[in-house]
C-alpha cells in the first residue's frame, strides 16, 4: 500500500492507493506518514483502530459534559453512532477506571433526584430497570434513608395537590402514577384525612 496525496487542513486527509482517509490532524502527525511511504496493511489498520478510539472518546466526553450517563446508556449511545463494540467497551472500561463514568454514584443520584421530583421507589425502580440496571443491584441501593425520603416527599405532594384543591380521588390516581406504593398511598391519605 502506499500513500499518494496527504492533505491538512481542519482534518488529516490521505490518500492510500486511490481509497481516501481521514484522521484528526493531532492524530495523524504522530503517524508520521509522508507521500509516497509504503504501508504494511496492519499498520493502517492500527492507525484507524486509534482515530476511532479517539472519535469514541471525544463523543463519550460531550455527552458527559451534558449530563452523567450510567455504563449502559453510554454503550447504547455510542453503539447507534460507532459499530466496534470492542472498541465501545474498551473506551467505557477506560472512562470507569478514570471515575468518569460510575454507575453506583449515576444510580444514587437518579434516585435522589426522582423522589426529589416526587417519584415514587416504584417507578423509579422500573425506569432503572429499563435503563438496563438489574432488579438486584437497584435492590442493594435502596435502603432505609431513601424510603423515609420517599414518604416524607410522598406527604408533601400531597400537601401541594391538597393546597391546588384536588379532591381524595384525583390525589389517590395522581400519587399512584407518580410511583409510590398502595400501602404508602393508604397510610399518607388517611394522614391527611386526618388533618382535612
Amino acid at each position: 500500500m502506499k500513500i499518494q496525496k496527504i492533505q491538512l487542513n481542519k482534518k488529516a486527509r490521505v490518500i492510500i492507493d486511490g481509497r481516501e482517509y481521514n484522521f484528526q490532524v493531532e492524530n495523524f502527525k504522530a503517524f508520521n506518514w509522508q507521500e509516497g511511504q509504503d504501508l504494511e496493511k496492519e499498520e493502517l489498520d492500527a492507525c484507524l483502530k486509534k482515530e476511532e478510539i479517539f472519535l469514541i472518546r471525544l463523543h463519550l466526553i460531550k455527552a458527559l459534559k451534558r449530563r452523567d450517563l450510567s455504563s449502559f446508556e453510554a454503550y447504547d449511545l455510542l453503539k447507534a453512532r460507532f459499530g466496534e463494540e470492542e472498541l465501545i467497551n474498551l473506551v467505557i472500561e477506560e472512562f470507569q477506571k478514570k471515575n468518569l463514568i460510575n454507575d453506583q454514584n449515576y444510580l444514587e443520584e437518579y434516585l435522589f433526584k426522582g423522589l426529589t421530583k416526587f417519584r415514587g421507589l416504584k417507578r423509579l425502580r422500573y425506569e432503572l430497570e429499563n435503563k438496563g440496571f438489574s432488579m438486584e443491584t437497584i435492590e442493594t441501593l435502596i435502603d432505609q434513608d431513601h424510603k423515609i425520603y420517599e414518604h416524607e416527599q410522598a406527604l408533601k405532594f400531597t400537601h401541594k395537590l391538597l393546597a391546588q384543591g384536588f379532591n381524595h380521588q384525583k390525589i389517590l390516581n395522581r400519587l399512584s402514577y407518580a410511583g409510590y406504593d398502595e400501602d404508602l398511598i393508604e397510610e399518607i391519605l388517611s394522614k391527611v384525612a386526618i388533618l382535612y
